[in-house]
């Protein structure tokens, strides 16, 4: 893995990361972090996973957080207007506004 990068997404888009154009390059390149989501089932992910250890995918780098689910995209954090301090810290509102 090249020098601590890491991609991070919900369990909706690890759920159809076997779409993405050259997947498999991704996780040769970094880690991959994935946040559950409200609605993806053990099995489902399980199978995936066995799905990429199949294709010969490299999964060393492969991080699954176990939090809290928040029931919230990063879509739908953008999208809320002046409501983004109620999901998200000061100092990331701070980064948010400065780049909108």
């Amino acid at each position: 893995k090249n020098a601590n990068f890491f991609v991070i997404m919900g369990m909706d888009s690890f759920l159809s990361i076997q779409s993405w154009k050259n997947y498999k390059q991704l996780f040769d390149l970094v880690n991959v972090v994935v946040f559950p989501r409200v609605g993806a089932s053990g099995p489902v992910v399980k199978d995936l996973v066995l799905q990429l250890n199949k294709a010969k995918v490299n999964l060393s780098g492969l991080i699954f957080v176990e939090k809290n689910i928040l029931d919230i995209s990063s879509s739908e954090i953008r999208n809320c207007g002046s409501d983004k301090k109620k999901h998200i810290t000061k100092n990331v509102l701070d980064i948010f506004l400065k780049e909108e």
